[in-house]
């Protein structure tokens, strides 16, 4: 049977990746996509996910990411001057893993997101207020971006002052998700290092004067029998936190709006009943899965899907191409706010390496659509320009999406 070929950088494909990856399901479910092998239909990816002792998280160490990453001989030079953090959470297994996840989650508690709830909604009505009146903008630059960047920044405890710095800085750490020239890969490097500078001293800074925020917490975190955190561990958690955090919410808010744009009979269902935003806060993330995958390593010889993979193999579970498996979720291809089953996505992954951040996410999103949907009655898409999805391809996310109200 001959695979399924195609080009995952390609602008038709990033546009519109669903046909191809409705073929994989089909033809190639376990293709070798330049020598990383796809598990693309839901139950396979699940039980990958929930195994993590045949699927290792330790896919790939710091030095050989920013071998990927940074091509150019003067990136390369300047990220050399980065503090070295360790691996921790996404890319560890336990026991290791389960320290880190045990401390941290201490310091990410849904209490702590509750807490921050007021807070939330504060920043998406100075959001709102800002967006300019009787003409087309930009949903991504105006709230889906700002939102959870700045949401992210007060729980970090980011002060006001440093915030223009922070918002360049988070910028930069998103660029790397997708392809970077030699200019790009410069400019992301110094951010990177200047970033994880500013972290590092903000730390520092926590174990003396500890305040209610999330760095202060994982600075006290502890536990019976668990050493605490060191600032390496702590920043390098902080940076995942930091670019995971602010791109699933971004994508999911400005892909939530064009579904709804897209689909104006559910949201008049959602103006009419707000008790169905729970529910389609989940058809989002299943309809389209922010992240479209994490990576795995297989530990040792085994068959997925009728095709033999090797140990030390490396896997991309593909949650954009399982969560429209149609031997899971019916009519996968239909949007549908009152799907039953909605919640079995694997957006937020599965298993022990199951996203920290979803409480965060759900919870931004919980407040911040309605409160888009009541501010906008007319909410529709700017005729005059097409959705412009970011080019990458780990993330699905738009990178443009112009609105009219």
């Amino acid at each position: 049977m001959a695979g399924v070929t195609f080009d995952p950088l390609d602008s038709a494909y990033i546009q519109n990746p669903y046909p191809t990856w409705a073929r994989l399901r089909e033809e190639d479910p376990v293709p070798d996509i330049g020598g990383v092998r796809w598990v693309t239909r839901y139950e396979t990816a699940a039980s990958v996910l929930k195994d993590h002792q045949r699927f290792s998280n330790k896919f790939l160490d710091a030095d050989a990411v920013e071998e990927i990453l940074f091509e150019d001989p003067e990136a390369r030079r300047i990220i050399a001057r980065r503090l070295k953090v360790p691996p921790t959470l996404i890319m560890v297994d336990p026991p290791e893993h389960s320290r880190h996840r045990t401390l941290v989650n201490r310091a990410f508690s849904g209490r702590r997101v509750v807490a921050r709830e007021g807070s939330i909604r504060e920043v998406c009505l100075e959001l709102l207020e800002e967006v300019p009146t009787g003409e087309a903008f930009d949903f991504v630059a105006s709230f889906a971006w700002p939102l959870p960047m700045r949401v992210i920044a007060e729980i970090l405890g980011v002060p006001t002052t440093d915030m223009e710095d922070f918002k360049r800085w988070s910028d930069d750490a998103l660029a790397a998700l997708g392809p970077m020239d030699a200019v790009t890969q410069r400019r992301v490097a110094q951010s990177s290092v200047e970033l994880y500078d500013y972290l590092a001293s903000r730390i520092e800074w926590s174990r003396g004067s500890p305040g209610d925020d999330l760095l202060s917490g994982l600075v006290q975190a502890a536990e019976e029998g668990l050493a605490q955190l060191t600032t390496a561990e702590i920043l390098s958690m902080v940076v995942q936190i930091l670019i995971a955090g602010n791109e699933t919410t971004t994508s999911l808010l400005g892909s939530g709006v064009r579904l709804l744009c897209e689909n104006p009979e559910q949201m008049a269902m959602l103006r009419a009943d707000p008790d169905l935003w729970p529910g389609a806060i989940e058809e989002m993330l299943r309809f389209e899965s922010p992240f479209t995958g994490l990576f795995r390593v297989a530990t040792e010889d085994l068959v997925l899907d009728g095709v033999d993979v090797a140990a030390g193999t490396t896997l991309v579970v593909h949650f954009g191409a399982a969560n429209r498996d149609p031997r899971k979720f019916v009519d996968p291809d239909r949007f549908d706010i009152t799907r039953e089953n909605a919640r079995d996505h694997l957006a937020f992954g599965e298993g022990i390496h199951y996203c920290l951040g979803n409480q965060l996410a759900r919870a931004e999103a919980r407040i911040a659509f309605p409160l888009v949907v009541e501010a906008f009655p007319g909410l529709a898409l700017d005729s005059d320009r097409m959705p412009l999805w970011a080019p990458s391809p780990v993330s699905r996310g738009m990178k443009e999406l112009w609105v009219r109200v």
